[in-house]
């Protein structure tokens, strides 16, 4: 299944202003990179963040989710189904929150 092309535009129109950012082919979808750390992605229909230790409160978010698309969940990751990510504030708040968890880690060199 290809990943869903409408949340790549919502997804690069959100994230157009990060400097830093590069957008790579991953794992069947996109990551987005932030100076090297992979940030957000797409996979299939959902969005992915990298929020690290607020994964536990955002999954209280009735559409986010453990991240786990192996038979074993990431730890300090989230998926977002098309409900969530459809939803300005929800998107948002994943967006922000991997955003703020992504600028804590060291810049990898490019």
């Amino acid at each position: 299944m290809a990943y869903n092309s409408e949340l790549e535009r919502v997804v690069n129109a959100e994230t157009s202003g990060w400097e830093g950012l590069a957008k790579k082919p991953m794992f069947g979808g996109l990551g987005y990179l932030l100076h090297g750390n992979m940030c957000v992605g797409i996979w299939r229909d959902q969005l992915i963040g990298r929020v690290g230790d607020e994964a536990h409160v955002l999954k209280r978010i009735a559409s986010v989710s453990d991240m786990d698309i192996t038979g074993r969940p990431m730890t300090g990751w989230v998926k977002v189904s098309p409900e969530g990510w459809q939803d300005e504030k929800t998107r948002r708040t994943i967006l922000d929150a991997s955003l703020a968890w992504v600028r804590t880690l060291p810049k990898k060199p490019q």
